[in-house]
This record gives C-alpha cells, structure tokens and sequence, in this order.
C-alpha cells in the first residue's frame, strides 16, 4: 500500500540495478514527479503495483519517460521486510 517508508541500509550484492516501486494512486506519482529526474540519472527500472489497465502504465512511461514493469511487489515487500510504497531500491539502501 501507499504510505511512509524509512530508509533502511540493504544488502544489495543480488541486485545490480536501482528499482523503484510505485503504485497507481496520486502520492505514488506525485512521488514519481518529484524523483522522476533521479530516477533516469540512475537508469532505474519501476515495478509498478496496483495497476487496473495496460494504459495506465503506458500513459505513465510516455509521461515520465521510464520503463515501468506491472510486478505484484508483495513478495518483494516482505522480503524487504516493507509494507509501504512508493520506495526505491539502489546502492544498497532502500529509501523513500
């Protein structure tokens, strides 16, 4: 779900890429709007959850020229021990 998200230091050795993680609801692209220029520096891929339609994602990767993948992030969240998105994964942290 969308919510708070402290950042936290990860052991990132199995993941070579910066992830983002975000869903369909309002503070999860005002999120996106904010870190959008971040995001293409760290050439980050998004998971994009809570998603009702192909549209929706392909209107939001014309619009903030990012790849967005539709991923059920459950799995990940818990094993990030994480309840809240949206967040991004990268340099061994994971912060919000």
């Amino acid at each position: 779900t969308a919510g708070k998200v402290s950042r936290k230091t990860l052991d990132t050795t199995l993941l070579n890429m910066p992830l983002f993680v975000i869903g369909a609801d309002k503070a999860s692209i005002q999120w996106l709007e904010q870190h959008q220029e971040e995001l293409k520096f760290m050439q980050a891929t998004g998971f994009i959850t809570n998603v009702n339609d192909f549209e929706t994602i392909v209107a939001l990767q014309e619009k903030f020229k990012l790849p967005l993948l539709p991923v059920n992030v459950d799995p990940l969240l818990a094993y990030l021990h994480e309840q809240h998105y949206p967040l991004i994964i990268a340099e061994g942290a994971l912060w919000q």
